[in-house]
């Protein structure tokens, strides 16, 4: 059976139902329950154990990176760190988030300038958890509103911005610097920030979603940029992050379209998007390309199939966008 066809089979039949079946709930990971060891173990060190710690990994010994230990960086902005308390101590009586911060500025070149290759994404990786622990508390959300990284992520930003009237010959964001060196990662880090609602109000106060809403526009012709875009944003929470990423599924090009299609079917396995991507996946049977349209069946197909009460929010949604459609028309 054709997979539209059995869509609407599915469908069909739920209708003629008149009762519904409870959902079965999967189970958490193994790893997710019980969490990393070591790292429960580092949360509980005492002061005098953390300065020796935060000594060890050379960030306040030496400016030169490759010295820095990474992996305990890492160990710490998981562990330790993630007390308030011990985040502030550190951040008011050391220089250690500031020169952490400093290595990600973009236009300090050391970071975005580095090689995009296999054994550099240790420091991406440790950004996304310096970030992350910053915007754990107060303290930490404190040192990086004061610091000049978001607003640089920004300025790089308005350079490829076709409405900012900011230009660059030497932009980060061009195509060439994303596709070989670690200016790409930004992105990942403005993820972070999107999904988390203070990380949300950083990106607003420097008027970073008018610029993407700007990129992802069809003339803007920048589909490298909207693929990181669409990518690396994270949709838990409502608002700019869902508007783009609805937006690109319906006016991006051809390649984005298909691309916004399968993030929003991968959204379907997150339980607080998936009404958000059910929704907006409906509309994706109204694509006028082929490949967008048959792709939007597929991942509805596999998700009404995995249960009943599956088929019967589909409805709901497709019940509701129709309301919509015609009231409007």
């Amino acid at each position: 059976m054709a997979p539209s066809f059995k869509l609407n089979d599915l469908i069909y039949r739920e209708l003629r139902k008149h009762h519904t079946k409870t959902n079965e709930q999967t189970l958490e990971e193994f790893n997710q329950a019980n969490g990393n060891v070591k790292t429960k173990f580092m949360y509980n060190i005492d002061d005098i154990e953390l300065k020796n710690y935060i000594m060890t990994t050379n960030v306040l010994t030496t400016k030169e990176v490759a010295k820095w230990d990474w992996p305990l960086i890492i160990e710490l902005m998981q562990g330790p760190l993630r007390n308030p308390k011990k985040l502030e101590e550190i951040s008011k009586n050391t220089k250690f988030y500031k020169r952490l911060l400093s290595f990600y500025r973009p236009f300090k070149y050391r970071f975005s300038k580095l090689r995009n290759s296999r054994s550099n994404q240790i420091y991406v990786k440790a950004g996304v958890e310096v970030f992350k622990n910053l915007l754990c508390c107060n303290e930490g959300l404190k040192c990086l509103i004061e610091n000049k990284v978001v607003p640089q992520i920004a300025e790089c930003l308005a350079q490829v911005d076709p409405y900012s009237g900011i230009t660059s010959v030497n932009a980060l964001f061009s195509k060439n610097q994303l596709e070989n060196n670690l200016s790409s990662a930004f992105f990942t880090f403005l993820g972070v920030l999107s999904d988390d609602k203070n990380g949300v109000r950083l990106m607003e106060q420097w008027w970073i979603f008018d610029m993407l809403y700007h990129i992802t526009d069809l003339r803007t012709n920048r589909d490298d940029l909207v693929k990181l875009i669409v990518s690396e944003l994270k949709y838990s929470l409502s608002g700019h992050m869902r508007i783009i990423l609805e937006k690109v599924a319906c006016t991006g090009s051809n390649s984005s379209r298909l691309l916004a299609t399968e993030k929003l079917g991968s959204l379907l396995e997150v339980p607080d998007c998936e009404s958000f991507a059910c929704s907006t996946l409906l509309n994706q049977l109204s694509d006028p390309d082929e490949k967008v349209m048959k792709l939007a069946v597929e991942y509805l197909t596999k998700y009404v199939e995995k249960s009943e009460i599956n088929v019967t929010k589909l409805i709901r949604f497709w019940i509701s966008l129709f309301t919509f459609t015609t009231g409007s028309g």
